[in-house]
């Protein structure tokens, strides 16, 4: 899956096989896997959490997730690389990684924050290269 949206619920599963975390998304701008408006819920591993890739209600993010495995779970691809932070200013902000992964882009080579829909533009251009 690969969407923006804004995290609506966080909720721990204890489970007789694995521990997880339930992170709830509303869904604004889907790209791959979703559809625009869907709620989307997602099962982390509770590991995940406890290295620090933690989500808050009310956050706003575009993921590019893992498809989900056999247990149910999914994560970011490459842990922090596959989530980035949009800002108030509906900027998606990119680590000097995230920057590396699209230096070759047109747009987004080099830049450390880029307008979302500008973001948006190259990860659906990325999709039809492939």
């Amino acid at each position: 899956m690969i969407f923006s949206g804004t995290v609506t619920g966080i909720a721990r599963n204890p489970s007789q096989e694995t521990e997880t975390v339930a992170v709830r998304f509303h869904v604004e701008q889907a790209i791959r896997g979703v559809t625009s408006g869907q709620e989307v819920t997602i099962l982390e591993w509770t590991g995940a959490w406890v290295a620090g890739q933690r989500y808050r209600t009310g956050e706003r993010v575009f993921l590019f997730l893992y498809p989900t495995s056999k247990l149910g779970l999914t994560s970011s691809v490459s842990g922090a690389i596959g989530r980035f932070r949009i800002d108030p200013g509906e900027h998606v902000c990119l680590s000097a990684q995230q920057s590396l992964a699209f230096r070759k882009d047109p747009v987004l080579g080099g830049r450390s924050r880029v307008s979302l829909s500008d973001f948006a533009r190259a990860v659906q251009r990325a999709g039809e290269e492939e």
